[in-house]
């Protein structure tokens, strides 16, 4: 009985852990070289903003740009270029 209880709450907890995660607004996720998660980079933008494209581009030979542009209308719609 301890064993079926156990597992029920380990698959309970588990369900509301991958539910319970909503983001109100964009974040931009900046992947390091390893692949630990905790050293990676999130900006999180402010809350109304949501994304809607953006232009990369390299300055020199050790250094690449990229120009994030967010809306913060909530009618705008993605483009199906």
């Amino acid at each position: 009985m301890k064993k079926k209880l156990t597992l029920f709450l380990c698959l309970v907890s588990v369900c509301m852990c991958l539910a319970g995660c909503q983001h109100k607004h964009d974040t931009i996720k900046i992947y390091n070289k390893s692949d630990l998660i905790f050293d990676d980079v999130t900006i999180e933008t402010k809350d109304g903003y949501f994304y809607k494209s953006h232009e990369k581009f390299t300055v020199d030979e050790n250094t690449i740009a990229v120009t994030i542009y967010f809306s913060k209308s909530e009618e705008d719609v993605w483009d199906d270029n």
